[in-house]
């Protein structure tokens, strides 16, 4: 990591799907996160989610209704009439707010759509049209928000649109396996082919989101949280989600208000997650050079500010069975002047915890004492599968 190297300030790309309500939970909880985006099918907490600095999404379908999950509505081909009214109402309705207008959710899944795919792509021509009609040329409106990375089902929306004269100003999916080592290389491709590409040129796709992410068995591993991040991050997204799912009490976290499950519910009290999403916020505007050599680790690293240390956010995220704990090597460049005025180095452990328990106070640091070399300062870590450490350098 070299510390005296800055690279850039990078964007935040946590955020969350659902997971508030108006009043809950409290914005000591939100705040510290700042997340980069919140995806909502309702908008009683806009106002709040806004507060907390990130780009609001609206998806109209979660509005609409599945009616797989007893909605008021059939699907929107039975019915395009009622589709356009309802697209139309929230629109005017809505106008004044900042938003980011999505149109439908994980077309490519039954729970979500039921018809050919043909049928949601004119579904999603026709509420483009109407959001146009009413919000005017700097609206900005997306998807397919299809529910993992297909690039035959995203060739088929982007040349539909292209012949149909829709837009999708920022192109969606979800990334919800546990192995997250494509996430990059998927938005890599995705960004040559319908963004700096010349053929979708007509799309005006300006941005990709992963604006659902994090596997059901990942939600209380910070090894797993990280590599997200750090994928995202050098993958080129422009905004990311965290998907919501059971807990380990079998309730849903998408409407009980614990921020997609970074907080027990009824006592609302912060998990590991919530803590090593909360060291991701610390750092992520502040980004310094960071390489790593084995898959299974992924690093952030952040130069120092008037109000935080510098900062390494190390995840061991490993996708085979049978993974034992592994002890990595860590060399810190750029911190000799800090060290030499009498900082020390210290390392916060972050632990995965499947059942998501309370964790009231900050997880507690060690002090480390790193070996000087060259004007850099190494040091081992032992690190457990699932697990990620933040270490920093303290004045």
């Amino acid at each position: 990591m070299e510390f005296a190297q800055w690279v850039a300030t990078q964007r935040n790309v946590s955020g969350f799907l659902h997971g508030i309500e108006a009043d809950q939970p409290a914005d000591s909880l939100v705040d510290p996160l700042r997340p980069g985006l919140w995806r909502l099918g309702k908008l009683t907490s806009y106002d709040r989610a806004k507060r907390s600095g990130a780009r609001v999404v609206l998806v109209l379908s979660d509005t609409w209704g599945y009616p797989s999950y007893h909605g008021e509505h059939g699907w929107p081909p039975e019915d395009f009439a009622a589709w356009e009214a309802t697209v139309r109402s929230l629109a005017r309705t809505h106008r004044d707010k900042t938003l980011l207008w999505e149109i439908w959710n994980e077309p490519d899944a039954p729970e979500f759509w039921r018809g050919d795919y043909a049928g949601f792509l004119e579904t999603y021509a026709r509420a483009y049209r109407v959001l146009r009609e009413e919000l005017g040329p700097n609206a900005l409106i997306g998807g397919p928000s299809l529910s993992r990375f297909d690039p035959a089902l995203l060739d088929r929306f982007a040349a539909f649109c292209v012949a149909r004269g829709c837009e999708a100003n920022f192109l969606t999916w979800h990334e919800l396996s546990e192995d997250v080592s494509s996430l990059e290389g998927n938005l890599r491709s995705a960004r040559a082919r319908y963004i700096d590409g010349p053929s979708y040129t007509a799309l005006r796709a300006g941005a990709l989101h992963v604006n659902e992410s994090v596997a059901q068995a990942s939600q209380q591993r910070p090894g797993a949280l990280v590599a997200i991040w750090y994928h995202l991050e050098h993958g080129g997204a422009a905004a990311g989600a965290r998907s919501c799912w059971k807990d380990a009490h079998e309730e849903s976290t998408c409407f009980n208000a614990t921020l997609d499950g970074l907080l027990t519910p009824v006592r609302m009290e912060p998990t590991i997650a919530w803590w090593t999403q909360h060291a991701y916020a610390a750092g992520v505007g502040r980004r310094v050079e960071s390489t790593t050599d084995n898959a299974a680790v992924t690093v952030l690293a952040s130069a120092g500010s008037s109000t935080s240390p510098p900062q390494l956010l190390i995840g061991y995220a490993p996708v085979t069975p049978g993974a034992v704990s592994m002890d990595a090597r860590i060399v810190l460049h750029g911190v000799r002047d800090l060290l030499d005025a009498g900082a020390s180095v210290q390392a916060q452990r972050l632990a995965a915890d499947t059942r998501g328990a309370a964790i009231t106070r900050s997880p507690a640091t060690r002090a480390l004492v790193p070996e000087l070399l060259d004007g850099s300062a190494v040091f081992t870590l032992t690190m457990q599968p699932h697990e990620a450490y933040v270490v920093s350098v303290i004045k």
